[in-house]
């Protein structure tokens, strides 16, 4: 297909006027999230770095959910609740330890 795409001068032009949007979306949108996301593990003790990181699926879930009626079956309930309890060990542990 890319020789096609190629050869026809109608896409073309739509791949010119796309360079703007791609460019926004690899270094503005992710590039920049990633940069921050990262910035923000080297702040926090690996405990919660890897619970808030596994709690980036389940926000994509749910969203998914309420957003676009998708059906969440018995096992994603299930590791949405482990994760959440998690979470909240988490935070009582650190709360206990005296780590704002």
């Amino acid at each position: 297909l890319t020789p096609v795409a190629l050869l026809t001068p109608a896409p073309l032009a739509q791949l010119a006027g796309g360079w703007p949007w791609l460019l926004y979306l690899g270094i503005g949108a992710t590039g920049i999230a990633y940069a921050i996301h990262t910035i923000g593990l080297r702040r926090v003790p690996a405990s919660v770095a890897g619970i808030v990181s596994l709690l980036e699926p389940l926000t994509a879930t749910l969203l998914a959910v309420s957003v676009f009626g998708e059906h969440l079956g018995a096992a994603g309930m299930a590791g949405g609740i482990l994760l959440c309890a998690a979470m909240a060990l988490v935070i009582a542990d650190r709360r206990r330890a005296g780590v704002a």
